[in-house]
């Protein structure tokens, strides 16, 4: 190889450790660390995939709030609905749906152990 190919190299090298180095100080002195391509796109994967995650569950709710405004005391419906309020972490709402199941039927197990947990938390 000739001398300034070989400089050249050198050069490059040197150039890509200077650069690692500016980013690895970066990364450690600011609170917003550089994000590299890859990151950015799982990052944006992963906010579409909660977002869809998130509209199926609304889907779910109002599926079971309109089913559960002609079926009022379908006890298992209460249940996998005040479930669906934990997932969306609204847990007022939960809460309620559950004091609604223990009134109608004070001896679900189920219910009082999700009122339970919810109530500790």
């Amino acid at each position: 190889m000739s001398k300034i190919n070989l400089k050249l190299r050198r050069n490059f090298i040197v150039s890509l450790f200077l650069l690692g180095t500016i980013l690895n100080l970066m990364y450690l002195l600011t609170d917003n660390p550089p994000k590299c391509f890859l990151c950015i796109k799982n990052s944006n994967q992963e906010k579409n995939l909660l977002t869809e995650q998130k509209q199926l569950i609304t889907n779910k709710i109002l599926f079971w709030e309109e089913f559960l405004s002609v079926n009022k005391t379908y006890i298992p419906g209460l249940i996998r609905l005040s479930n669906l309020y934990i997932k969306n972490n609204e847990y007022e709402k939960a809460k309620e749906i559950l004091n609604k199941v223990i009134s109608i039927s004070p001896n679900s197990a189920e219910g009082k152990s999700l009122l339970g947990a919810i109530t500790s938390r």
